[in-house]
C-alpha cells in the first residue's frame, strides 16, 4: 500500500507507509538505486521494512518537489541515517508500518510503535515513576516520545529513566507532550508531537 499518512510539521513532513508489499514490489516503488545497499540484509522482515522506508522516502521527496527523488540513505557510525544535501531525516518502523520525518535545516526524530499492552508492562524500563500510566496508549506514547527524542539528541539520552521525564499530560487522539531533559550538555525540555491511530502510535520532534 502506498503512503497512507502525510503530516506537515514546520519546515518538514512526516510520512507513514503501511507495509503490505513484498520486498521486490517495494524496491520497484522506490527510486532507481535506492535499495542497492540492502543486498546484505538476510532477514526477510527487516528487508521489507528497509525497502518500505526507501519507497516512502521516494514518495515524500516527490511530494516536497525535491529534484533528486532517488536519494540514497547513508548511516553514521552510531547508526543514525542521513541524506546528502540540506535535508535531515529520521526513520522508524514497527510491525507492518514504516515512518520517515524529513526536515530542511534542522535535525529531527520520529518513532512509530504498534498499539499493544506491552509498553504498559515495561514502564519500569523507561520511566522512573513506573506506576504513573493507567492505560497502554499513555505508556506507548511516552515510550515512543522518548525514543524520538533520543534519535534527535543522541547517545547522551540513552538512559530513558534518568535523562528524560514526561511532564503530566492527558492523552488524546493527537497532541503535544513536553519532555524534560536532564543531560550533561543539554537540559530544559522539548515538545513532542504525537498521534494515536487505530493500529499505531506516531511521535515526532524537531
Amino acid at each position: 500500500m502506498p503512503l497512507i499518512k502525510l503530516i506537515t510539521s514546520g519546515a518538514g513532513c512526516v510520512g507513514v507507509w503501511k507495509i503490505d508489499e513484498t520486498a521486490g514490489e517495494l524496491t520497484g516503488l522506490a527510486g532507481a538505486g535506492m535499495c542497492d545497499d540492502l543486498s546484505g540484509v538476510s532477514s526477510p522482515k527487516r528487508l521489507r521494512e528497509k525497502c518500505a522506508v526507501r519507497a516512502l522516502l521516494y514518495c515524500m521527496l516527490q511530494h516536497i518537489g525535491e529534484k533528486n527523488c532517488a536519494m540514497r540513505i547513508h548511516y553514521r557510525e552510531d547508526g543514525s541515517p542521513y541524506l546528502d544535501g540540506k535535508l535531515f531525516i529520521s526513520i522508524s518502523h514497527t510491525d507492518g508500518y514504516a515512518a520517515v520525518f524529513l526536515n530542511t535545516g534542522i535535525p529531527v526524530g520520529v518513532d512509530i510503535e504498534t498499539r499493544s499492552p506491552r509498553p504498559l508492562k515495561l514502564v519500569s524500563r523507561f520511566e522512573a515513576e513506573g506506576g504513573k500510566y493507567a492505560d497502554p496508549d499513555s505508556a506507548t506514547v511516552c515510550w515512543s516520545a522518548k525514543e524520538c527524542v533520543f534519535k534527535l539528541l543522541g547517545e547522551e539520552f540513552s538512559d530513558f529513566r534518568k535523562t528524560m521525564h514526561i511532564r503530566p499530560f492527558s492523552p488524546a487522539r493527537s497532541g503535544i507532550l513536553r519532555v524534560g531533559l536532564c543531560g550533561n550538555r543539554s537540559n530544559g525540555c522539548c515538545d513532542v508531537n504525537y498521534c494515536i491511530d487505530n493500529d499505531y502510535v506516531l511521535t515526532w520532534v524537531s
